[in-house]
């Protein structure tokens, strides 16, 4: 297969923000196949999952995408990291940090700028570090931090707005 580059890049306005509105996160399951419209953009999922809705304060939680290159080896994927926080040292958000350090899942990142991204597509993550406690200062988070880890062939694709809050239970 050649690689050849057929386009450029242009700068354009500058009316885009960084950050996470939110993240929902369901259970990975394999054999999920997946429909693409214009520009390689997520139109449909089969079977669909109920994606559920993990609130973040802004500029709290943190999504990236690394990407792994090894000319020696001739080999290519991206580590695909969320980080998000739980503000309340309760039971049931020790519950719900517990099922998250636990399961292999798959999410959808929804930006500051009202597009929606899918992390895990193929190979689904895991818990890749997670903290909690009360904190020592009065501002102090006392709650749960999670990274979720995701490694992948390809950067996250990004889904349409109508497929992906279709899919996100609240």
């Amino acid at each position: 297969m050649s690689c050849v580059i057929n386009s450029g890049y242009s700068l354009g306005c500058r009316d885009s923000v960084g950050g996470i509105e939110y993240v929902a996160i369901a259970s990975w399951e394999s054999g999920v196949t997946y429909t693409t419209g214009t520009a390689s953009i997520i139109t449909g999922m089969s079977p669909t999952a109920s994606f559920f809705l993990f609130e973040q304060y802004t500029e709290q939680a943190l999504a990236s995408q690394e990407g792994a290159f090894d000319n020696a080896n001739g080999t290519a994927h991206y580590v695909q990291t969320i980080t998000l926080v739980l503000e309340k040292m309760d039971a049931a958000t020790r519950e719900q940090f517990l099922v998250l350090t636990q399961a292999r899942v798959r999410c959808i990142v929804k930006t500051q700028n009202g597009r929606y991204f899918l992390f895990g597509k193929v190979n689904g993550g895991r818990a890749s570090a997670g903290t909690s406690g009360p904190g020592q200062a009065m501002g102090d988070l006392a709650g749960f931090s999670i990274t979720l880890e995701f490694k992948e062939f390809e950067p996250a694709d990004e889904m349409e707005a109508v497929l992906a809050e279709s899919l996100i239970t609240s």
